[in-house]
């Protein structure tokens, strides 16, 4: 659960691997973290999304490589 906004919220939602809270929101964080204590088949879903995401867009060597990619052109 993450009461966050723009380019987190949109990679946590693309993922699937969390639910969005509005931000200030106390009753939404509630509500989110409520649904994910009942839903055990959720937390699984979430859980197994989150290491799908991450091991495809989060590869050290290839984030490496692309930052070394950047910073060399901008050098």
């Amino acid at each position: 659960v993450a009461a966050i906004r723009g380019e987190g919220a949109e990679m946590l939602t693309e993922a699937g691997a969390g639910i969005v809270v509005t931000v200030g929101d106390n009753d939404d964080m509630i509500s989110a973290i409520q649904r994910l204590r009942t839903d055990p088949e959720l937390r699984i879903q979430m859980s197994q999304a989150g290491r799908r995401f991450a091991e495809k867009h989060l590869q050290l060597e290839e984030n490496t490589q692309a930052y070394l990619r950047i910073l060399t052109e901008v050098v």
